[in-house]
Formats: structure tokens, C-alpha cells, sequence
């Protein structure tokens, strides 16, 4: 990755970044700033994980963003799971996925002590993540509340 970009811990000034997600999504979620500030400090005082932006650097817009959430084990060390990876149309097949995605496992190893990292993805996104060394096992199994 070029000096272009760079990478910053979500800020909780920094709202916009729902608008930003939710035009990768199908759905809205309605928070308010005082939520997503509350959102953001109780992940970080319980270590619950962190959201990552990738910005261009030139004009600090959010380009690219990811999550690592972390599940504590009372067993073992923790697990890393890794959500809501996100590159503007723009600015894809520049590899910049792939750096999000090295940034957050990294973190998770190296800051939360992660014994491993973990995440679920479409099959049409599957050959992605093993460009990213991650490898398919087993299945994902959902209960949707009604």
C-alpha cells in the first residue's frame, strides 16, 4: 500500500461512518451520535474489539473500513472474529481488502492475543479471503429471531 492511505481507529467524531457502511448493506440501522459514541467506549474499555478506516490520506474521506470483534473464552485465549469489511467501489482491486484484512488479523494476533481469527463471508467471496490466507472450515449455522 502506497502513502495514500492510511489507516486510524473509527473516532467517536466520526458518525459519518454509518452513511459510509450502510450503502454497503441492506438494511438501516437507527443510531444516534450519542449511541455510537457509548458503541465505540465500551469497546474499548472492555476490549471488545475495534473498527479500523481506511482513509485517503489526501482528503481524510473513508475509503475502506473493517471490525475485529473479540470473544473472550474463559478456556483459552481469545478468538478474533472479523466483520464489516468494506472498500468504496472506487477504490477497488487495489488491494486494499487484502491490507484491511492483514491489518485486523495482525491486530487481533499481536494486540488482543488471539489464539485465532475467525470470519463468515458469501461463497461468492471465499476465493478473497483465502488470497487473504484464510482457509474454509466447517459451516455457519443461523437462528434469525422472528
Amino acid at each position: 500500500m502506497n502513502n495514500q492511505f492510511i489507516f486510524q481507529e473509527l473516532s467517536e467524531n466520526e458518525y459519518h461512518y454509518l452513511d459510509f457502511i450502510f450503502q454497503f448493506t441492506n438494511y438501516h440501522y437507527n443510531s444516534s451520535p450519542e449511541n455510537f459514541k457509548k458503541y465505540l467506549l465500551n469497546m474499548q474499555q472492555n476490549k471488545l474489539g475495534k473498527i479500523i478506516v481506511l482513509k485517503e490520506k489526501e482528503s481524510n474521506k473513508i475509503i475502506g473500513a473493517g471490525t475485529i470483534l473479540i470473544l473472550h473464552k474463559i478456556h483459552n485465549n481469545p478468538i478474533g472474529e472479523i466483520h464489516d469489511v468494506f472498500i468504496d467501489e472506487k477504490y477497488r482491486k487495489l488491494g486494499l481488502g487484502k491490507k484491511i484484512i492483514e491489518y485486523l488479523t495482525n491486530m487481533g494476533l499481536k494486540d488482543f492475543n488471539c489464539y485465532k481469527i475467525i470470519l463468515n463471508c458469501l461463497d461468492h467471496n471465499i476465493s478473497f479471503y483465502e488470497k487473504c490466507d484464510f482457509q474454509k472450515v466447517g459451516n455457519e449455522m443461523r437462528y434469525l429471531n422472528k
